[in-house]
């Protein structure tokens, strides 16, 4: 069973929307293929995001603390019978949704209908290193990302003005980092001399109706510019007040914090910086690459950036997206 990562923040995002503290909502979910996902629902209460598992075979309990900031309780769901009488609900708090969607999006398509305290308790211990870091600054991984991804915004900023904040979309768990109208912008960051890409899930560079383009940025960790200060460098060149408070919500949902500055002093600067246009004919691991009838879950992979035809960014490259 796959599922849409941004269909499943949306649908989150909607049961929000219709969440009435008087009269207790839930809603389904449909896979990528349409289908309705039948062990699983969706709801909202008071501030909480909330994924209901049906058929847990547990006794029934109130909120019970998990790990961190994840509960769970095992209730009859209203009179709907069946599979929902002892349902299974895990709740977080939904300001914390976009750091912890990829954990929603794992469980949504690995839990078992027929064993579900057992994958469910499984797949939450798979994640608890992300549970315990919530609430804590970002883990040193997450900070080179998104130093990456700053560096690339206060590029579009200082090109595009104001509206190009708008475009830096992977807080809000879109596929990719950057979306425009006319191009999309997947960014990785890594310290290697060579550099080298994660790339989760697996359909991250699967070719898109718009132009897509990958970019590797090679950090050096014995640079010149803390997050904080890039973060200041761009507020510094965003004039519209809209655009700043959307910039530092952005901020937020990926969890960075200008109190926190002090628990970010390393310095960066960009060793290199390359792009690659992916395509059909670009020679990676995605799904249309994969033979049909294959089987397989979740896939991991890693890209070094010698091993494609890499473009180097130059001041050029900016203007050049326009005209894409």
């Amino acid at each position: 069973m796959t599922i849409e990562r941004i269909a499943l923040f949306t649908a989150l995002e909607l049961a929000e929307r219709n969440a009435d503290p008087d009269n207790p909502r839930v809603q389904g979910i449909a896979n990528s293929q349409g289908e309705r996902i039948g062990h699983i629902l969706l709801s909202h209460e008071d501030g909480f995001d909330i994924i209901i598992i049906g058929a847990s075979s547990m006794d029934n309990c109130g909120w019970t603390e998990m790990l961190g900031v994840l509960d769970y309780s095992v209730k009859p769901l209203g009179a709907m019978g069946g599979i929902w009488e002892d349902a299974l609900l895990l709740r977080t708090p939904a300001v914390h949704r976009p750091r912890l969607l990829p954990f929603f999006h794992d469980l949504v398509s690995r839990v078992s209908p027929s064993s579900v305290r057992e994958s469910t308790w499984a797949i939450v211990d798979e994640w608890s290193e992300l549970f315990n870091r919530i609430g804590s600054p970002l883990s040193i991984m997450e900070q080179r990302g998104l130093f990456g991804e700053l560096l690339v915004l206060e590029k579009l900023v200082d090109t595009y003005g104001d509206q190009s904040v708008s475009w830096w979309v992977g807080p809000k768990a879109e596929r990719h980092d950057f979306i425009s109208d006319t191009w999309e912008i997947e960014v990785k960051s890594s310290i290697h001399l060579d550099p080298v890409a994660h790339i989760h899930p697996i359909d991250q560079l699967e070719p898109t109706a718009l132009p897509l383009h990958l970019i590797m940025v090679g950090l050096d960790s014995s640079g010149s510019t803390s997050l904080s200060e890039l973060v200041m460098r761009i507020e510094g060149l965003i004039d519209e007040t809209a655009s700043l408070a959307l910039f530092r919500d952005l901020l937020g949902a990926v969890g960075f914090n200008v109190d926190e500055a002090h628990h970010y002093p390393t310095k960066y600067d960009a060793s290199s910086i390359g792009y690659l246009s992916v395509d059909s004919s670009t020679p990676i691991l995605r799904p249309s690459s994969i033979s049909p009838g294959t089987v397989y879950e979740d896939v991991r992979w890693t890209l070094r950036k010698s091993s494609l035809p890499f473009i180097d960014v130059t001041e050029s490259y900016w203007p050049y997206l326009g005209g894409l």
